[in-house]
């Protein structure tokens, strides 16, 4: 064996070691990205969940938004300019975050959890009134790649529990 064939016997071992090498640090790096993006799911299913218990804590502690939240019943004519204002943001603060939750994926786009809120929103002749003027309107704010699957879920959701609560198929 000559210099020249020991030579490339060792730059082929050394490109052997730099390729394990640099396939160890990508399992490595795999194994961080996972790691993160569960992090990274939690916090969000965190936070989605403290907005919902933020809303419910609104109309258990502030005594002025339970009074508005308790005439919701009447619909949203038997309030005052203010007190329409304060429960369509309320309402409009829900729906915008089931909006988000669908968009990122959350709880795997179960009908359950969806379900859960629209029932919520719709416990009321002033919720109806909301869906039907505005609140449905809410979920074409999305991105356009997704958009189709994203409206056919959520308002063909809400449709169905409209339909279920007031027996009348949704007319706009």
């Amino acid at each position: 064996m000559n210099i020249s064939e020991i030579a490339q016997i060792i730059t082929g071992i050394a490109t052997l070691l730099v390729a394990i090498a640099l396939l160890w640090q990508l399992m490595l790096q795999r194994k961080s990205l996972k790691i993160s993006h569960q992090d990274a799911e939690r916090d969000l299913s965190l936070r989605s969940w403290q907005m919902m218990i933020d809303e419910f804590y609104l109309v258990i502690q502030n005594d002025d938004f339970r009074k508005i939240y308790d005439k919701r019943h009447k619909g949203l004519k038997s309030l005052t300019s203010e007190e329409a204002s304060a429960l369509e943001n309320f309402f409009f603060i829900s729906l915008g975050r089931i909006n988000t939750d669908y968009r990122l994926g959350r709880v795997g786009k179960e009908e359950y959890y969806y379900r859960l809120h629209f029932e919520r929103l719709m416990d009321s002749k002033a919720g109806i009134e909301y869906y039907k003027s505005t609140g449905r309107d809410l979920f074409n704010n999305t991105p356009k790649e997704g958009r189709k699957e994203h409206l056919e879920f959520l308002q063909g959701l809400g449709d169905k529990i409209y339909e279920e609560i007031t027996g009348n198929k949704f007319t706009k």
